[in-house]
């Protein structure tokens, strides 16, 4: 019986360290390559991915300047060399409640037409978080 005991203590200590080396830390408004702070409550910081059928907006709203909402709207627009809106996405925010200085992740994606030059992001609403404390 007590040889078995360092064999489980082994086996339990693999584990664990399996478990904390694939563990990765959560994304830092630092960490992706777009940001946008031109609006008044928000900076927007994010990646894209592009892929066939979808171009996909992953990314943090950061409330930089305003806190107390609940949820923010995105909307990721493809524009052609012209600047024309050829495609465009809405997408939100998820995990509740944004207080000022923190961030919230959101996803957007859109259908790609074939005719996009650049991508652009933007603020396209947001709602009030309802407990009335914006936390400033």
């Amino acid at each position: 019986m007590m040889r078995q005991s360092p064999r489980l203590f082994f086996v339990v200590l693999l584990f664990f360290l399996g478990g904390c080396a694939s563990f990765s830390p959560p994304d830092r408004p630092k960490d992706f390559p777009f940001h946008s702070t031109d609006n008044p409550f928000f900076d927007l910081h994010w990646r894209l991915e592009h892929e066939p059928e979808r171009v996909t907006a992953y990314g943090l709203v950061e409330a930089a300047r305003q806190g107390g909402f609940s949820t923010v709207y995105l909307q990721l627009q493809g524009l052609d060399k012209e600047g024309r809106v050829v495609s465009h996405g809405l997408g939100r925010t998820w995990a509740g409640n944004v207080y000022r200085f923190e961030t919230i992740p959101f996803t957007v994606r859109l259908r790609p037409t074939g005719q996009e030059d650049r991508f652009e992001l933007g603020v396209w609403s947001y709602d009030w978080a309802s407990d009335g404390d914006g936390k400033d």
